[in-house]
């Protein structure tokens, strides 16, 4: 009698799986503000610090972060425009303001210093870490009213400059409002524009007929406008003492020009005059004593007010 013998094989089979470079890393933009919005004020800079959070996993790695030039092509002289204007904001992007480099794409970073950079030790969880930017635009831009706009591309790159791979990008912008402006100052004659002098005081001591003084009207504005003057006593200089009814009349000459000013209503002297530039435009005037016959002794004063209006 014959037996059957069953016999067992096991197989025993080894993979092996070869990673290529760079695949045993995963790296990702975790968090980053992809719209910035600000109202500019002319006179101030405006500074704003924004982080960008990386996330990774797997072997250590160096990264670092990159920004496009934006739509002036210039990493030097960034710029945000407005659409259907010539006008535009200088803007730029620093690692810090200490140091302020520049930060750049790979098509124009040399050195670290043109990048955000950082490294990941080698982890089988996520680990995050925090880079951050300035985003800086200088004071005493004159602009037109109206938003302004530029947008940058922002990557993520493994490794160096000289060997980099791509991991993740983003598009970053960043846009501007500039509020229509109607400023004026009334300085002594040559004196610069300054948004603080907004009053100006003649003071002629012992009147005489033919006696003057001047001053210059200063208007900065980035919209056509309207100047207006108005005199509080119809265009003579009344006595303090109001039971007195003796008056001192005077001629007011504005950019040249007599101005009357006799009337109760504001007088425009100058309509659709602008824009300006930072500095202002200049306007000259002075005031001319005119005979006053028998006023009586006293201290004799009228105030005019000047008004600037945009259309």
């Amino acid at each position: 009698m014959k037996r059957s013998i069953a016999v067992l094989w096991v197989f025993t089979l080894l993979f092996i799986v070869q990673t290529t470079a760079g695949a045993a890393v995963t790296l990702r933009i975790q968090s980053i503000n992809k719209k910035i919005t600000l109202t500019y004020g002319i006179d101030s800079a405006v500074e704003i610090t924004e982080t960008i959070t990386v996330k990774h996993r797997g072997d250590a790695t160096p990264f670092f972060i990159t920004f496009s030039a934006g739509q002036s092509g210039s990493f030097e002289s960034r710029e945000l425009s407005a659409t259907g204007s010539s006008d535009s904001f200088n803007y730029q992007l620093y690692d810090n303001m200490v140091n302020k480099n520049i930060l750049k794409d790979l098509t124009g970073a040399t050195t670290d210093s043109d990048v955000l950079a950082g490294f990941f030790p080698m982890s089988s969880g996520w680990q995050s870490l925090t880079v951050s930017y300035v985003f800086y635009m200088p004071a005493n831009q004159f602009v037109g009213a109206g938003k302004y706009g530029d947008s940058v591309e922002v990557k993520l790159y493994e490794g160096t400059l000289s060997s980099a791979v791509v991991h993740d990008n983003e598009t970053v912008s960043f846009e501007a409002q500039m509020d229509t402006i109607a400023e004026v100052s009334l300085v002594n004659t040559g004196m610069p524009f300054n948004p603080l002098q907004t009053e100006l005081l003649f003071d002629f001591g012992i009147l005489e007929a033919g006696e003057s003084l001047s001053g210059d009207i200063m208007v900065r504005a980035n919209a056509l406008f309207t100047l207006s003057l108005q005199s509080g006593n119809r265009g003579v200089m009344a006595n303090t003492d109001r039971s007195d009814s003796s008056i001192v009349p005077y001629e007011f000459i504005f950019n040249g020009s007599s101005v009357d000013l006799t009337g109760n209503r504001p007088i425009d002297v100058l309509i659709g005059a602008g824009p300006s530039d930072v500095n202002g435009l200049r306007y000259p005037f002075s005031v001319i004593i005119q005979p006053y016959g028998m006023a009586t002794e006293g201290t004799y004063e009228d105030t005019i007010t000047v008004t600037v209006s945009t259309r």
